[in-house]
């Protein structure tokens, strides 16, 4: 064997590393794009609402839900920063919106409360129409930034995999 034939071994060897590190990269590429699915071991918590005077008859469901912010809400007539409240920005989807705005104008001056898996944890005071789909509710039981981050992220989870599962079931 001269020169000529360690060349020619030489370059298909590099073409076949090529094509192997190609159908590698080709491979990872394809499994990253995969979303990570979330599971029912995911939700840990289930948000409710009920009416005021109606507390065994949930008017919004989890399954409602498409998001959650958390904010505070400053006591104006306090400095201490310790006075002050927490709220969750609850989304909702088209269908529950518009039962939200309903359920807003037929019952101005109640309240609705936010329960979580069967604790009351929040209320939101009924003054007008809510026509954008998002609920503000300030919580009565959170008194930490802790507290408040814990319960935003285990509800945010929870949302998430309730949505997957929903979505999953309506493709079916």
């Amino acid at each position: 064997m001269d020169m000529g034939g360690k060349v020619e071994n030489l370059n298909l060897f590099n073409r076949r590393q090529a094509l192997s590190s190609l159908s590698l990269l080709a491979m990872t590429a394809i499994t990253s794009c995969r979303e990570k699915r979330p599971d029912v071991g995911q939700i840990t918590m289930r948000p409710r609402f009920v009416l005021e005077g109606q507390p065994t008859v949930p008017v919004l469901l989890e399954f409602d839900v498409i998001g959650v912010n958390l904010g505070t809400v400053d006591n104006i007539f306090s400095p201490e920063p310790e006075d002050r409240s927490y709220a969750l920005w609850f989304a909702f989807n088209r269908r529950a919106s518009i039962l939200l705005h309903t359920l807003s104008v037929k019952h101005s001056g109640k309240n609705l409360i936010l329960g979580i898996n069967g604790q009351r944890m929040g209320v939101h005071p009924i003054d007008n129409a809510i026509s954008n789909g998002v609920l503000p509710v300030l919580l009565n039981s959170i008194k930490t930034d802790e507290q408040a981050r814990y319960l935003h992220d285990e509800l945010s989870q929870s949302i998430t995999a309730i949505q997957y599962l929903v979505a999953k079931e309506e493709n079916k």
